[in-house]
């Protein structure tokens, strides 16, 4: 996750934390600046925070904007091989592959649910998991599935 940061707060972050130099070099390019979330202390957040609750209200709302890409696909089957064995689930190969591809936009935690819930929905009806459970079940977590060169007719 990045923040992004407006400049009256990149300019003072800077003059306490002279560490976050790079943070300026960013605003030749606009008013704000882009920063993973990770790699500001906990000492700097806090400073941050404390920023944003001073200028009042109407910027608290405003409050760094938190921007979240979801993972590229080789972490997507990653984490649906983590999950799967986790949840119990012994799935054939290349099926992460699969769900990795027709849930591109699927991140850590929806990828965590909808594998709990596939493996509830096996436990119950006592089948093997596959593919078409989980679409079935991706309907019910919300989930936005991608079919490439499929047709209907």
């Amino acid at each position: 996750m990045k923040l992004h940061i407006e400049r009256s707060y990149v300019d003072a972050m800077v003059t306490d934390y002279p560490e976050l130099t790079q943070l300026k070099e960013q605003l030749r390019f606009g008013n704000k600046a882009e920063i993973p979330i990770n790699q500001l202390s906990s000492s700097e957040l806090g400073f941050l925070q404390n920023l944003y609750r001073q200028a009042g209200p109407e910027m608290s709302t405003q409050a760094a904007m938190i921007r979240y890409h979801p993972p590229g696909r080789k972490d997507r089957i990653k984490i649906w091989q983590v999950m799967t064995e986790q949840f119990g689930l012994p799935i054939k190969a290349g099926l992460t592959s699969d769900l990795a591809d027709i849930f591109p936009k699927a991140t850590g935690r929806e990828i965590k649910g909808l594998t709990k819930l596939a493996a509830k929905y096996c436990l119950q009806k006592k089948v093997p998991p596959s593919l078409a459970i989980f679409k079935r079940c991706s309907v019910f977590r919300g989930m936005d599935i991608e079919l490439k060169n499929e047709c209907t007719i």
